[in-house]
């Protein structure tokens, strides 16, 4: 609207301007109570994102740290899988003599009991409680 036309409307109708002005102010007031909540929220969500960006920025230095610890233990892991490259019988730090026969050699004593020990067999009986057979289907080494 012009100004012309309002002037000619409150010269006409004031009644109509006095309440459009009334609808006015209570739409002002509307908007800024409307204004002091979203100032409010907006403090809020500010707030909110400094915690945030702290917490990502320890998170960030966490994370170099463990990248850190990671690349260690795997340089000492390589260096356990070069060094573990023998068996462990064959041992790093001692070097063992190879054996040259049977561990019996030195020893003198004869297989069995040890002699004036009594000792105990299990004898066969004359007339068993039950007899089984143990019957091969097929060799397991030549198939027949």
């Amino acid at each position: 609207m012009k100004r012309e036309e309002i002037l000619t409307l409150c010269h006409s109708n004031p009644d109509f301007i006095a309440s459009y002005i009334e609808d006015f102010e209570l739409r002002c007031k509307d908007l800024e109570s409307q204004n002091i909540e979203f100032r409010e929220r907006i403090h809020e969500l500010e707030s909110q994102v400094k915690f945030k960006d702290a917490r990502i920025e320890a998170l960030e230095s966490q994370t170099i740290e463990f990248q850190a610890r990671i690349s260690e233990l795997e340089s000492l892991l390589n260096q356990n899988i070069q060094i573990n490259k023998k068996p462990p019988s064959t041992g790093t730090f001692i070097e063992k003599k190879p054996k040259t026969g049977s561990s019996r050699d030195g020893n003198n004593n004869c297989p069995g009991g040890q002699k004036g020990h009594p000792g105990s067999t299990l004898n066969k009986v004359e007339d068993p409680d039950e007899i089984i057979f143990h019957q091969l289907h097929k060799c397991k080494h030549c198939g027949s």
